[in-house]
């Protein structure tokens, strides 16, 4: 599975080699999710202006990024130097590691799933076990943890169970910020998170419907997942 961006910035994951077959591609996760923002984030949008964001946005995804990458040949027991940039958020993870007896699988890191029903992928930070029970792990760094991780979770849950056959997959949120105490949060409510996760992945197609060209999950049904019950509504 190939995952690139188009012209706009959207990213995809496809099979093809052409990025342009629209038919073959899975939407991510996180561009779904992108059409979902706080009124904190816009009112933050509306007060900074675009070279502070530009430049604070870099800032947060290079230190992401390399809180990612450290954190991954850990799991892999790869040694590496730790910046100082960044040596608060991993020693906040190791801590958790050891509290938490968050434990690595083999190819367990950076996992990218898809879902063949819904159309959408994304790639996974961890899938361990955590607490003893085998856990779909996503860590974030930046200075505010949002509530659309869970929703982010879940379609990594679903999608993984989808691909493996498996089921009861726990889903956890590791928040590791530089300025602030580290945080775990850990879900429940799998099948309200994946609902709200569909809800952005429709409002995503129904908003740029007439820029999906020929893709075949444009039209893909909303509620039929877990056997519920939708008789009463009518889907065209």
């Amino acid at each position: 599975m190939l995952r690139f961006e188009d012209e706009s910035g959207g990213r995809w994951y496809s099979e093809s080699q052409d990025k342009y077959d629209n038919g073959d591609k899975y939407i991510s996760v996180t561009l779904a999710l992108s059409i979902v923002q706080s009124f904190e984030l816009q009112n933050w949008f509306k007060k900074t202006s675009a070279g502070q964001i530009e430049k604070k946005s870099q800032a947060g995804l290079d230190r992401g990024a390399l809180t990612h990458n450290i954190i991954e040949n850990m799991t892999k027991g790869v040694s590496v130097d730790v910046p100082q940039e960044v040596k608060p958020a991993i020693d906040a993870y190791i801590a958790l590691k050891e509290k938490h007896k968050i434990v690595s699988i083999p190819d367990g890191s950076e996992i990218v799933v898809y879902h063949t029903g819904y159309g959408y992928a994304g790639t996974v930070d961890q899938v361990g076990e955590f607490e003893g029970k085998k856990t779909i792990m996503d860590y974030k760094t930046g200075r505010h943890y949002s509530i659309k991780t869970g929703w982010q979770l879940a379609a990594y849950k679903y999608a993984y169970e989808h691909m493996t056959n498996s089921s009861n997959l726990g889903m956890v949120g590791i928040f590791l910020p530089n300025e602030e105490p580290a945080k775990v949060f850990k879900y429940q409510h799998y099948e309200s998170c994946f609902i709200a996760f569909l809800c952005a992945l429709y409002s995503f197609k129904m908003t740029y419907w007439n820029k999906l060209g020929n893709w075949k999950y444009l039209r893909t049904p909303l509620l039929e997942i877990h056997g519920q019950n939708t008789s009463h509504i009518k889907q065209t």
